[in-house]
């Protein structure tokens, strides 16, 4: 019995040592706390460091692209070469519309007809200009070596079409001012849009694999000297099979200049 009585005394000891333990350490937190905080920050204690929370960026929007419009229109003479013109024009010289070509023109540089408005491959042309006190001359010079005029349509033969407009307004729809016509290499000639007989002059001349077609077109009354005149040429290359299989511009990029005048260019007139 005794010694029961001593074993219990000896656990309640034992349990309250253990009791004064926990409560020391409690009561004693914070200021060992305070002793590991000193250790970390003369590196004695590896600190562990609070993440400071980062705000998510805001995504930043692209602007949507402006669309850029693929036609350019032309001016010719440019500023530059405008004067050089200038001053061959305005002589005293007369180019008679035959197709055969004056000495005059070999004072005036080619303008090359570059815009490929149908197909791939095909005829290259390059015209001048020339202008007097009554007529605007043209001279279109086509290198083409595929010769086919067969084709009851004008637009399916190896062929010069000339889109006219006498007061540079150039509007879509074709008024009083505007002409459109059309001259083979055989020198057959197809009337349109307010043009005929008594409306321009011209002449062909077919020398191998080329042709160069020559026109006069006069100047109407409302004709201002230093403004423009919207002018374009079209040059159409079938490959014997009486079908356009290609065809080039000067000024616009499409095929719609017969139905709408203000895509075709400008001319100086000096």
């Amino acid at each position: 019995m005794k010694e029961s009585i001593k074993e219990f005394r000896i656990f309640a000891c034992l349990v309250g040592l253990v009791l004064f333990a926990v409560l020391a350490l409690n009561a004693g937190g914070g200021k060992l706390m305070g002793f590991k905080q000193t250790l970390a920050a003369t590196g004695d204690v590896a600190a562990t460091a609070t993440p400071t929370p980062t705000e998510t960026p805001t995504p930043t929007l692209s602007p949507t692209p402006t669309p850029i419009s693929s036609r350019v229109e032309l001016v010719y003479p440019t500023p530059a070469a405008a004067s050089e013109v200038a001053q061959n024009v305005k002589s005293a010289a007369v180019i008679k519309v035959d197709g055969i070509i004056e000495d005059l023109w070999s004072n005036i540089e080619y303008v090359p007809i570059k815009n490929i408005a149908w197909g791939e491959t095909g005829a290259s042309g390059q015209f001048k200009l020339y202008w007097d006190k009554d007529y605007l001359y043209i001279l279109v010079d086509v290198s083409d070596n595929t010769p086919d005029t067969a084709a009851e349509m004008f637009s399916r033969q190896d062929c010069v079409e000339v889109f006219y407009n006498a007061d540079g307004s150039k509007p879509q729809m074709y008024g009083d001012n505007d002409m459109h016509f059309k001259i083979n290499r055989a020198g057959e000639v197809e009337y349109g849009n307010n043009a005929g007989e008594e409306t321009f002059k011209y002449g062909v001349k077919e020398e191998g694999n080329a042709y160069k077609v020559e026109i006069g077109i006069p100047f109407a009354d409302n004709v201002i000297y230093g403004k423009m005149i919207g002018l374009d040429i079209r040059v159409n290359d079938s490959k014997s099979d009486q079908f356009r299989d290609y065809m080039i511009q000067w000024s616009d990029t499409s095929m719609y200049t017969y139905d709408d005048l203000s895509l075709i260019g400008s001319v100086n007139l000096k």
